[in-house]
Protein backbone atom coordinates (compact mmCIF):
# COMPACT_ATOMS: atom_id res chain seq x y z
CA UNK A 1 0.00 0.00 0.00
CA UNK A 2 2.94 2.28 0.67
CA UNK A 3 4.05 1.74 -3.26
CA UNK A 4 0.58 2.38 -4.15
CA UNK A 5 0.63 5.68 -2.08
CA UNK A 6 3.58 6.97 -3.19
CA UNK A 7 2.82 6.18 -6.84
CA UNK A 8 5.22 3.62 -7.60
CA UNK A 9 2.63 1.29 -8.86
CA UNK A 10 -0.83 0.65 -9.47
CA UNK A 11 -3.35 -2.32 -8.55
CA UNK A 12 -3.57 -2.71 -12.46
CA UNK A 13 0.52 -2.90 -12.95
CA UNK A 14 0.55 -5.54 -10.01
CA UNK A 15 -2.11 -7.92 -11.51
CA UNK A 16 -0.44 -7.75 -14.87
CA UNK A 17 2.85 -8.50 -13.33
CA UNK A 18 1.46 -11.81 -11.58
CA UNK A 19 -0.55 -12.57 -14.45
CA UNK A 20 2.61 -12.57 -16.83
CA UNK A 21 4.63 -14.59 -14.28
CA UNK A 22 2.16 -17.26 -13.94
CA UNK A 23 2.23 -17.13 -18.03
CA UNK A 24 5.81 -17.09 -17.87
CA UNK A 25 6.42 -20.13 -15.13
CA UNK A 26 3.17 -21.67 -14.16
CA UNK A 27 3.91 -24.42 -16.78
CA UNK A 28 6.36 -25.84 -15.09
CA UNK A 29 4.57 -26.46 -11.62
CA UNK A 30 1.01 -26.47 -13.11
CA UNK A 31 -0.67 -24.79 -9.80
CA UNK A 32 -3.16 -22.21 -11.50
CA UNK A 33 -6.21 -23.82 -13.01
CA UNK A 34 -7.64 -20.44 -14.21
CA UNK A 35 -7.10 -16.77 -14.56
CA UNK A 36 -9.71 -14.57 -13.52
CA UNK A 37 -10.35 -13.02 -16.87
CA UNK A 38 -12.10 -10.05 -14.81
CA UNK A 39 -9.06 -9.31 -12.41
CA UNK A 40 -7.59 -6.89 -14.53
CA UNK A 41 -10.86 -4.80 -14.71
CA UNK A 42 -11.32 -5.08 -11.15
CA UNK A 43 -7.82 -3.92 -10.21
CA UNK A 44 -8.76 -0.78 -12.98
CA UNK A 45 -11.72 -0.28 -10.93
CA UNK A 46 -9.78 -0.01 -7.31
CA UNK A 47 -7.08 2.28 -8.93
CA UNK A 48 -10.19 4.69 -9.94
CA UNK A 49 -11.63 4.50 -6.62
CA UNK A 50 -8.19 4.83 -5.05
CA UNK A 51 -7.71 8.14 -7.66
CA UNK A 52 -10.73 9.35 -6.43
CA UNK A 53 -11.18 8.68 -2.61
CA UNK A 54 -7.67 8.71 -1.74
CA UNK A 55 -8.65 5.75 0.63
CA UNK A 56 -7.75 2.28 0.38
CA UNK A 57 -9.09 -0.76 1.68
CA UNK A 58 -7.21 -3.53 4.05
CA UNK A 59 -6.58 -5.39 0.78
CA UNK A 60 -7.06 -2.79 -1.89
CA UNK A 61 -5.67 -4.03 -5.09
CA UNK A 62 -4.02 -7.42 -3.26
CA UNK A 63 -3.79 -10.22 -5.85
CA UNK A 64 -5.11 -13.27 -4.35
CA UNK A 65 -4.80 -17.06 -5.83
CA UNK A 66 -8.17 -19.33 -4.38
CA UNK A 67 -8.31 -22.80 -4.16
CA UNK A 68 -10.31 -24.66 -6.35
CA UNK A 69 -12.87 -26.11 -4.08
CA UNK A 70 -14.30 -22.51 -3.14
CA UNK A 71 -17.16 -21.14 -4.77
CA UNK A 72 -16.12 -17.73 -6.80
CA UNK A 73 -18.58 -16.18 -9.10
CA UNK A 74 -18.46 -16.58 -12.62
CA UNK A 75 -15.21 -19.16 -12.11
CA UNK A 76 -15.08 -22.72 -12.91
CA UNK A 77 -14.70 -24.31 -9.39
CA UNK A 78 -14.06 -27.97 -9.60
CA UNK A 79 -12.86 -29.51 -6.53
CA UNK A 80 -10.68 -30.99 -8.88
CA UNK A 81 -13.25 -33.05 -10.21
CA UNK A 82 -14.67 -34.28 -13.65
CA UNK A 83 -17.84 -34.42 -11.99
CA UNK A 84 -17.82 -30.74 -11.28
CA UNK A 85 -15.89 -30.07 -14.59
CA UNK A 86 -18.33 -27.69 -16.02
CA UNK A 87 -19.83 -25.93 -12.15
CA UNK A 88 -19.62 -22.14 -12.06
CA UNK A 89 -21.05 -20.82 -9.30
CA UNK A 90 -23.37 -17.97 -9.70
CA UNK A 91 -22.36 -16.87 -6.05
CA UNK A 92 -19.27 -16.23 -3.55
CA UNK A 93 -18.57 -18.06 -0.42
CA UNK A 94 -18.76 -15.84 2.37
CA UNK A 95 -15.02 -15.65 2.41
CA UNK A 96 -14.53 -14.43 -1.01
CA UNK A 97 -17.15 -11.44 -0.67
CA UNK A 98 -15.50 -10.66 3.03
CA UNK A 99 -12.23 -10.50 0.91
CA UNK A 100 -13.76 -8.56 -2.39
CA UNK A 101 -15.25 -6.48 0.35
CA UNK A 102 -11.88 -5.58 1.32
CA UNK A 103 -10.39 -4.82 -1.64
CA UNK A 104 -9.10 -7.90 -2.56
CA UNK A 105 -8.76 -9.12 -6.10
CA UNK A 106 -9.46 -12.49 -6.88
CA UNK A 107 -6.82 -13.14 -9.90
CA UNK A 108 -6.79 -17.16 -9.87
CA UNK A 109 -8.22 -20.55 -8.71
CA UNK A 110 -5.44 -23.05 -7.65
CA UNK A 111 -4.84 -26.91 -8.48
CA UNK A 112 -6.05 -29.04 -5.56
CA UNK A 113 -6.00 -32.75 -4.59
CA UNK A 114 -9.24 -34.18 -6.00
CA UNK A 115 -12.19 -33.54 -3.77
CA UNK A 116 -9.00 -32.31 -1.25
CA UNK A 117 -8.74 -35.81 -0.56
CA UNK A 118 -5.06 -36.27 0.50
CA UNK A 119 -2.64 -34.27 2.02
CA UNK A 120 0.31 -35.95 0.41
CA UNK A 121 0.23 -34.58 -3.08
CA UNK A 122 -1.87 -32.44 -5.39
CA UNK A 123 -3.57 -34.27 -8.13
CA UNK A 124 -6.72 -33.24 -9.42
CA UNK A 125 -8.82 -35.27 -12.69
CA UNK A 126 -9.33 -31.92 -13.62
CA UNK A 127 -5.86 -30.69 -14.09
CA UNK A 128 -3.15 -33.20 -13.03
CA UNK A 129 -0.15 -32.84 -10.43
CA UNK A 130 0.92 -29.70 -9.09
CA UNK A 131 4.95 -29.94 -8.31
CA UNK A 132 6.81 -28.17 -5.92
CA UNK A 133 7.72 -24.11 -6.99
CA UNK A 134 11.41 -24.95 -5.81
CA UNK A 135 12.05 -28.51 -6.75
CA UNK A 136 9.77 -29.72 -9.59
CA UNK A 137 11.11 -33.32 -8.45
CA UNK A 138 9.08 -33.07 -5.29
CA UNK A 139 5.43 -32.53 -3.99
CA UNK A 140 3.90 -29.29 -3.39
CA UNK A 141 2.14 -31.71 -0.98
CA UNK A 142 -1.37 -31.22 0.70
CA UNK A 143 -5.02 -30.86 -0.48
CA UNK A 144 -4.26 -26.53 -0.78
CA UNK A 145 -0.55 -27.95 -2.82
CA UNK A 146 -1.72 -25.86 -5.95
CA UNK A 147 -2.39 -22.68 -3.41
CA UNK A 148 1.06 -23.22 -2.05
CA UNK A 149 3.07 -23.81 -4.57
CA UNK A 150 1.14 -20.43 -6.72
CA UNK A 151 2.48 -18.69 -3.52
CA UNK A 152 5.92 -19.93 -3.28
CA UNK A 153 6.52 -18.95 -7.10
CA UNK A 154 5.24 -15.74 -6.32
CA UNK A 155 2.05 -15.87 -8.74
CA UNK A 156 0.39 -13.52 -6.05
CA UNK A 157 0.54 -11.92 -1.97
CA UNK A 158 -1.73 -13.84 -0.48
CA UNK A 159 -3.02 -17.88 -1.05
CA UNK A 160 -6.67 -19.22 0.19
CA UNK A 161 -6.91 -22.66 0.97
CA UNK A 162 -8.58 -25.37 2.78
CA UNK A 163 -7.03 -27.59 5.85
CA UNK A 164 -8.72 -30.71 7.45
CA UNK A 165 -5.62 -33.11 7.45
CA UNK A 166 -2.59 -30.90 6.72
CA UNK A 167 -3.78 -29.68 3.40
CA UNK A 168 -2.32 -26.10 4.20
CA UNK A 169 0.07 -27.01 7.08
CA UNK A 170 2.07 -29.56 4.52
CA UNK A 171 2.16 -27.57 1.75
CA UNK A 172 3.18 -24.06 3.74
CA UNK A 173 5.96 -26.63 5.06
CA UNK A 174 7.18 -27.72 1.36
CA UNK A 175 6.90 -24.21 -0.20
CA UNK A 176 8.76 -22.20 2.89
CA UNK A 177 5.44 -20.55 3.39
CA UNK A 178 4.27 -19.26 6.44
CA UNK A 179 -0.33 -21.05 7.00
CA UNK A 180 -2.25 -20.50 9.22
Amino acid sequence: HVAIKEGRFSSEELVTAYIDRINQIDRQINSITIINPTALVRAKELDEEYRLTKVLRPLHGIPIIIKDNIHTKGLRTTAGSLALENFIPDTDAFIISKLIDAGGIVLAKSNMAEWAFTPWGSFSSTNGATLNAYNQGYTSAGSSGGTGSAIAANFGVIGLGTDTGGSIRLPSSHGSLVGF
